[in-house]
């Protein structure tokens, strides 16, 4: 990939990856991955939590990692938009990384 292309990170089921070895993750406002307020977190609450975070995410088919949005590599979803893309649907949802996240970037560890 050259570094001036979008990339796309992809969770299944709404829900975040976690890095093996990041025990303990919370959201932007402090809580636990997961859950708030004692229900499961929806791809909705996923999205504006990677939004506060300054990470742009993107709605994906459910169970694949197809992006939905035929211009997901330039569509900045803002807050007030997210409503209109994670709407309950049964779906999944993606990152993109690089600039369009704040330098967001996935890692592997060796083994």
């Amino acid at each position: 990939m050259r570094s001036n292309e979008s990339a796309l990170a992809t969770c299944g089921g709404g829900l975040p990856h976690v890095e093996a070895g990041a025990e303990n993750a919370e959201n932007a406002e402090g809580e636990p991955e997961g859950e708030q307020g004692g229900r499961p977190r929806s791809t909705l609450d996923h999205a504006r939590d990677y939004i506060a975070r300054k990470w742009s995410p993107t709605p994906v088919q459910f169970k694949t990692k197809r992006p939905v949005l035929r211009d997901w590599q330039q569509r900045r979803i803002t807050e007030a938009e997210a409503v209109r893309y994670f709407n309950g649907a049964p779906q999944n949802i993606g990152v993109l990384l690089g600039p369009a996240s704040a330098g967001l970037c996935r890692w592997a560890r060796a083994s």
